[in-house]
């Protein structure tokens, strides 16, 4: 471009002074106005860019679509974090030096814990908590009359009357502005009153029949300083109609440093004003809010004395003092009391001038102690009233309504559950629970009660008279306890000491609601059996053991009672008892194993063991405690009694002793006559033993069962010395298809035994099977005979897996024939669980093992085995023929005659349900593999499973 126009000359110098003004402030200070902005849009792009990096300009803040000017802006509410500089650790100092005044100390109080350990934050710095994140045009905010008019600042004339126009006149640089058809008027230090009033007249004058309306418009920008303890110190361009705050604002708030009781506005060099930001927190004053002029300083002092107020305040925290002098005043700096305060037990806590932390103790209801002078650094601590209720009843539990009660003298129980229709369904009317606490010591006491009688006879003695802080418990009549009782309980064994043990009693086995129960003074057995809900329909009342604890001596003392209603009533309890109750049909050994085991652990060398034990046809068998001056008749008590077998008429006591500390050896016996009183009456030792004899040749009710073709098949009670010929008779013998030579007999104990042999070859095989394996992966041999090997291990596993689900059977080979003849040098005693089944006779012999078809055939008289055999295909190639045998259809083993060729016999006849057995040729697999005794026996089990079948 070759010549310069004295348009572009202007603005190009305009630009210029743009580009200076962003390069002497920060971007953050300094906003260009929109017409800056747009005057630099109509530059060429590569001038743009040329300029920018000239002067390290961001473009994308000339670039933005700023939607008005800086001259006219404010922070609005829009508020974000502002970001804390590397300063800020020391900004938190005097928070951290009052959080110390607060730590818990050693002599504190654990109620108050709230107050000690309280997080105190400077009061009024949170409303800096952020910078201002958008900037809005405030042309919606009036001009005060006061409003002095300067360059920059924009008058809106409206003319009406002989002619209308609006006018928008600029004030330059040197306070004037140029006015159509009038000319230049000058406006510099005129207020905004006295410009209206100025125009108006000068319009009135020159323009006849001309009226004009005045108004400012656009208004200028001006440039001040927030120096001191700011969050960002520095120059900033505001609004002509900002304040002190707004400018505080713009430059991010005060830091925690700063005072907010001090903030000094100076003009040339002078503070002209000083504003509180207390008045503006507390009392929402602005008056001290000053307006700000170009050149001014906003400057900021370091903070003055501070003082902590802590606790039960409306507003704890740390404040800045400024004329505030007593504690009182502090007070109300900190909006006064809450009604929780109990100003009367507060305290100071204070650096003395020696550098030592010290408390002070202040009741701030006197007058002379409310004079307290603070010192810089202290906190003061306002507790609040302890977190108790006074003059209250509360009544929880089985009950409509419950919760607190007004308490007044005479209060009775009556008075909070008039009647049964304050209760809930099914209470609990023998026993509830007054929970009382003493007047000085604040423990618990207990007090039981009779609902029933108080509701019955109301205002009575009987009707229990309440205390103010009284705890009132009734109960469920079916609903367990433990939930209402935990907190009272966990109470009084925190009240424990070491010659008073915690006021708690137990009942433990049969009570419907075992457990633990606060104890009362003078407490009865029968008190804790109702407060348990009563005994189990299966409890004992002959027999049951309180044990009562000797506290400071880890030792217990237990004592035989029964549960007869004089007992109850006369029992006295005594803290630490445990009440232990038994069932009429169970085992006393689990209820007994602690006390035992604690009797165990406290026997010495002085005390011998306090445990007697009893033995033989009683319904509990076992050991139990030694109780004082126990007799023979006590033991059998506790044992329950005797069983049915039992031989009361002959017993016995055997008795030791401990010899010179080392030697133990039986001290004698003694024989009992168990019915003659005086052997009952006999007193027990220590470690005594009482074994009651059974009755001679007693036995236990037994039975045989017989099924089958018998004329009347069913179970028949036996009786030692009967035969099996005898249990036939009684049956009436068989019916005329019963097959004799077939009949099944069947034995518990043989099936025992049976079971355990096949355990036993199971766990063989398993090894050898192991063992042959082992040897395959070391055998160098050819590939065949390793093949062949590996073939007969895969045989012997198929087997395992047939022994795995083979059942034992018992079955006991017998002659049915000779039973039913009744020779007396084959008599078969039966035995209890013994069965006998008598088939039909079975026209099939079957054939099983190394056959090519392993099948029934149907039996042919006069036949031979091998004839069975051949109609089976003869036998495999892995059949023993040297071993092959008949399973008769009684069970009994039969091998036919060896003969020659082919066939192992000259040929046996077989009979109706015989099994002619082909065994696997053994001698073909290694010995180590114990096949034959395997195969053997599956086959027989399997036979004999087959035949009981269907019993």
């Amino acid at each position: 471009m070759r010549f310069i126009t004295p348009v572009f000359s202007h603005f190009l110098s305009r630009v210029l002074v743009l580009i200076a003004l962003l390069a002497s402030t920060s971007t953050y200070a300094v906003t260009p106005t929109q017409a800056q902005i747009e005057q630099f849009k109509r530059l060429p792009k590569q001038q743009q860019e040329a300029i920018a990096r000239q002067y390290g300009i961001d473009m994308s803040v000339l670039s933005g679509n700023t939607a008005a000017s800086a001259e006219t802006m404010v922070v609005t509410e829009t508020i974000a974090s502002r970001s804390l500089e590397k300063n800020a650790e020391n900004e938190r100092t005097i928070e951290r030096t009052a959080a110390k005044t607060l730590d818990t100390t050693t002599l504190s109080d654990k109620q108050e814990e709230k107050v000690v350990q309280q997080k105190l934050e400077q009061f009024g710095y949170e409303l800096f908590a952020g910078s201002p994140s958008t900037f809005a045009p405030v042309t919606d905010i009036p001009v005060s009359m006061d409003y002095v008019v300067g360059p920059g600042d924009t008058v809106q004339v409206q003319l009406y009357g002989k002619e209308n126009s609006q006018l928008q006149l600029a004030v330059n640089r040197e306070g004037q502005i140029n006015f159509p058809n009038i000319g230049p008027l000058n406006l510099a230090g005129m207020s905004f009153a006295e410009m209206k009033t100025f125009l108006q007249d000068t319009v009135a004058r020159q323009m006849i029949g001309v009226k004009a309306s005045i108004t400012l418009g656009e208004l200028r920008s001006i440039r001040v300083f927030v120096l001191g303890d700011a969050h960002r110190p520095g120059s900033y361009t505001v609004s002509s109609l900002s304040t002190i705050t707004n400018a505080l604002f713009v430059s991010g708030g005060i830091t925690k440093i700063g005072s907010l009781r001090n903030i000094q506005l100076k003009r040339k060099g002078e503070v002209i004003a000083a504003m509180d930001l207390y008045d503006l927190l507390l009392k929402g004053d602005t008056r001290d809010d000053r307006r700000l002029l170009p050149g001014d300083v906003i400057f900021i002092p370091p903070i003055g004395k501070t003082v902590g107020v802590a606790g039960e305040v409306k507003r704890p925290a740390i404040y800045e003092l400024k004329n505030e002098k007593t504690a009182e005043e502090l007070v109300n700096l900190a909006g006064g009391y809450l009604a929780t305060a109990y100003p009367q037990a507060s305290r100071i806590e204070r650096i003395d001038s020696n550098g030592n932390r010290t408390l002070l103790d202040i009741d701030l209801t006197n007058s002379a102690m409310l004079n307290t002078v603070p010192h810089n650094g202290d906190v003061l601590q306002i507790f609040s009233v302890l977190e108790k209720m006074e003059n209250v009843v509360l009544l929880k539990g089985h009950v409509n309504r419950p919760g607190g009660f007004a308490w007044k003298k005479g209060l009775r129980l009556s008075d909070i559950v008039s009647g049964y229709e304050d209760l809930l369904p099914s209470p609990e009317l023998r026993i509830g629970v007054i929970v009382r606490e003493s007047e000085q010591e604040r423990n618990l006491q207990v007090a039981y009660f009779s609902p029933k009688q108080a509701l019955h006879l109301p205002k009575s003695a009987h009707d229990p008279l309440l205390n103010a802080r009284d705890t009132v418990l009734l109960f469920g009549a079916n609903q367990p306890r433990a939930d209402l009782l935990r907190q009272i309980l966990d109470q009084l064994k925190q009240q424990v000491s070491y010659h008073e043990p915690a006021a708690i009693v137990s009942i433990q086995g049969h009570a419907r609601f075992g457990g633990e129960y606060p104890y009362q003074p003078g407490m009865m057995l029968r008190d804790v059996l109702n407060a348990a809900g009563g005994l189990s329909l299966e409890a004992d009342l002959q027999y049951a053991l309180l044990v009562r604890r000797a506290h400071n001596k880890s030792r217990i003392l237990v004592e035989q009672i029964g549960l007869s209603e004089e007992v109850l009533d006369k029992t006295v309890l005594h803290a630490g008892d445990t009440l232990l109750t038994f069932g009429v049909q169970e085992s006393r050994e689990a209820i007994l194993k602690p006390v035992v085991e604690q009797l165990t652990a406290q026997a010495n060398d002085k005390e011998p063991m306090q445990l007697v034990s009893v033995e033989g046809s009683v319904r509990f068998p076992g050991t139990y405690p030694l109780t004082n001056n126990m007799q023979v008749e006590d033991l059998l008590v506790a044992a329950g009694g005797y069983v049915e077998k039992a031989y009361n008429q002959s017993a016995e006591i055997t008795r030791t002793k401990v010899e010179t500390g080392t030697l133990r050896k039986i001290y004698k016996r003694l024989q009992l006559d168990l019915t003659d009183p005086l052997a009952l009456g006999v007193t027990l030792d220590s470690r005594d033993q009482l074994f009651v004899k059974s009755i001679p040749n007693w036995s236990e009710s037994a039975a045989i069962t017989i099924s089958g073709e018998v004329r009347f098949p069913g179970v028949y009670p036996i009786y030692k010395g009967d035969s099996l010929y005898d249990v036939l008779q009684r049956a009436g013998g068989l019916t005329s298809y019963g097959y004799a030579p077939g009949a099944v007999f069947t034995r518990e104990e043989l099936r025992l035994q049976e079971e355990k042999r096949l355990q036993e070859l199971r766990d063989r095989l398993a090894g050898d099977i192991l063992k042959t394996q082992l040897s395959m992966q070391n055998d160098v041999s050819a590939d065949e005979k390793k093949v062949s090997s590996m073939q007969e291990v895969a045989q012997a596993q198929a087997l395992l897996a047939q022994l795995d689900t083979t059942k034992a059977v018992g079955r006991m080979v017998i002659d049915l024939q000779r039973v039913l003849k009744g020779e007396d040098s084959y008599l078969i005693d039966v035995k209890d669980g013994d069965r006998l089944y008598v088939p039909q006779q079975n026209n099939a012999v079957t054939i099983i093992g190394e056959v090519q078809y392993p099948t029934s055939q149907h039996y042919i008289k006069g036949k031979s085995h091998k004839d069975y055999l051949s109609l089976s295909g003869g036998l495999t190639t892995k059949a023993d023929d040297e071993r092959v045998y008949i399973v008769k259809a009684d069970g009994s083993v039969k091998l036919p005659s060896t003969g020659f060729l082919f066939f192992p016999g000259a040929g046996e006849v077989v009979d109706p349900g015989d099994t002619i057995v082909v065994p696997l040729d053994t001698d073909r697999v290694n010995q180590r593999i114990l096949w034959r005794d395997m195969s053997q026996i599956f086959y027989q089990i399997a036979l004999g499973a087959a035949a009981v079948g269907s019993f």
